[in-house]
């Protein structure tokens, strides 16, 4: 994540994410990760989405800003999330 100068955005986040298909909205857990990382998406919710894929409304919000992009994951081999398509980096706003 970076902020509107492109700048590396260290806050604590909370991200939810909407499947489209069933309208499920998941909380996803937040690790110790470097600044300007997140988890938006991991493999405790892969049950959440078809093996083919499914789009995901990817939202968060942390240190007075928030983000929000479209994302498809799926699972290749059905064991590990795939992200099919969607930003490898968002912007904090």
């Amino acid at each position: 994540m970076v902020d509107t100068t492109g700048a590396l955005f260290s806050a604590a986040w909370m991200v939810t994410d909407t499947v489209l298909r069933t309208g499920k909205v998941l909380v996803i857990a937040q690790q110790g990760y470097p600044t300007g990382t997140a988890t938006i998406f991991s493999d405790s919710n892969l049950s959440e989405v078809l093996s083919a894929g499914d789009s995901v409304r990817v939202a968060g919000v942390g240190g007075g800003k928030t983000f929000g992009a479209w994302y498809q994951f799926g699972s290749a081999g059905g064991c590990h999330v795939q992200r099919i398509s969607g930003p490898d980096t968002v912007v904090a706003r």
